[in-house]
């Protein structure tokens, strides 16, 4: 169960980053539909989400290996707790992180809009 929850909050952390980016998109280009905003998105930067799930998965890993071979670590106090909070600042995170240095939807609506002007 813990791992299902670790699971779904860090999605829901991606998708937060993610829904934040497009509708900051969304107000920066407002000639553009939130469809075209989207496909640009997903055509431009599946690699910014395609890396947090890499993420995700090392996190999940993370999780197994402690409780595997470091099962005295689960007996701090409040782990599950932790380890809840950090699955979902890792996903929203982790997703701003990688969006910062891999993003190009940004530079492509910005020269579709160019382009149209």
């Amino acid at each position: 169960m813990e791992y299902l929850i670790v699971l779904i909050l860090e999605l829901i952390g991606i998708s937060l980053h993610v829904m934040e980016k497009i509708s900051v998109f969304d107000k920066q280009y407002p000639e553009c539909s939130i469809n075209q905003i989207f496909k640009v998105f997903w055509r431009k930067d599946w690699n910014t989400v395609t890396i947090s799930v890499i993420v995700l998965g090392l996190n999940l890993m993370i999780h197994l290996i402690i409780n595997w071979y470091a099962p005295e670590l689960t007996t701090i106090k409040y782990y599950l707790l932790y380890a809840f909070g950090g699955a979902l600042v890792l996903g929203y995170g982790g997703q701003k992180f990688v969006y910062r240095f891999l993003g190009t939807a940004e530079k492509f609506l910005d020269k579709k809009v160019n382009d149209i002007l």
